[in-house]
């Protein structure tokens, strides 16, 4: 499984080559883990569509406003 702050989750799929764009930022990853994380959805009681990790984030200034719900990332 997979280890984090929330526990151990079982690895569901590991996808090669994915993208991901959101704004203006777009980068391609060699190979991305898919785990199931429903039962931490149903822990923290909302959904839960997908987790970034360290190699997207570290390239950025992350800046959370939490009055707009907006995350901002400069690089």
């Amino acid at each position: 499984g997979i280890a984090g702050v929330g526990g151990t989750e079982n690895v569901v799929l590991r996808v090669p080559e994915v993208q991901l764009k959101t704004g203006e930022i777009s980068e391609i990853f060699p190979q991305v883990v898919s785990i199931d994380l429903k039962n931490i959805s149903r822990m923290i009681g909302t959904e839960i569509s997908g987790v970034l990790g360290y190699d997207f984030l570290s390239k950025y200034k992350v800046t959370l406003d939490y009055n707009k719900a907006e995350i901002r990332l400069v690089k």
